[in-house]
């Protein structure tokens, strides 16, 4: 317990010296640690970051207070001879490579003193621009452009324009005549189809017209059906006799004239 109080009395001084404080880490992996019976994210902050020094002044003091607790700071064990510094956390997403980060908190747990970062962003170098990396082979240009490949290169070119031109117009030139033929086909079969479909309208026109006249005539009340005209002359006949004239004694028209002048 006076461990516990210690290192709480000696946080703030642990924390001004990280506070603020923005690094260049290169995550390398994830190992076990036994000790602890989990997996913990290594980072690698090299000796030249302005951080290490604060580092190492904060192990010293986790090791006066707690000696007990696993402390997430060490050395770099595969390169003795640097003064690398190795931080033991806990990430989530992060690719290997290099990135930038701050040191957030100090995390006191049960056995273990750990440090939680908090990611900025992945490194991105100034050197990896196109335009300083690239470099011109002169000597490999000048195999590469060379007279006879350059004028290869504009027969190959030329052939290559002039074939895909000749395949263009002879495309148009065959659709051109493929539509005036389809275009002419169209307008004969719609001059012989016209009559031949007027005459289909027609025919089923008055058909079904006939078709409806005979049913209204057959539904049609019969006590108004009126006598044919053949009937009716006949009729007539019967009923009026012909006007006869005797052409015996024929009149003389002379001789009443005759008196009638006397």
């Amino acid at each position: 317990m006076n461990k516990r109080s210690s290192i709480l009395t000696r946080k703030n001084d642990i924390l001004q010296l990280t506070q603020n404080k923005i690094f260049l880490g290169r995550y390398i992996e994830r190992r076990y640690v036994e000790s602890l019976q989990a997996y913990r994210d290594i980072i690698i902050i090299e000796s030249s970051e302005d951080i290490v020094a604060n580092l190492w002044k904060i192990k010293e003091i986790l090791l006066t207070c707690a000696s007990n607790e696993w402390i997430g700071i060490s050395n770099d064990s595969q390169n003795y001879k640097s003064n690398n510094c190795l931080l033991w956390v806990q990430l989530h997403n992060i690719t290997i490579g290099k990135h930038w980060f701050k040191i957030d908190a100090i995390h006191f747990l049960q056995s273990e003193i750990i440090l939680k970062l908090k990611y900025i962003q992945p490194f991105r170098s100034p050197d990896d621009s196109s335009f300083k990396n690239f470099k011109l082979d002169y000597s490999r240009l000048q195999q590469i452009f060379t007279y006879t490949n350059v004028c290869a290169t504009f027969k190959f070119s030329a052939v290559t324009i002039m074939a895909i031109a000749t395949l263009i117009i002879q495309a148009i030139i065959i659709i051109k005549e493929y539509s005036i033929e389809v275009g002419y086909l169209i307008l004969n079969s719609i001059n012989v189809a016209t009559p031949i479909i007027l005459s289909i309208i027609e025919f089923i026109t008055k058909t079904v017209l006939g078709l409806f006249w005979l049913i209204y005539v057959l539904l049609k009340n019969p006590s108004n059906k009126q006598m044919p005209h053949i009937l009716m002359n006949n009729k007539m006949n019967h009923n009026y006799k012909p006007i006869k004239f005797e052409t015996n004694n024929p009149p003389n028209y002379t001789n009443t004239n005759q008196m009638r002048y006397r």
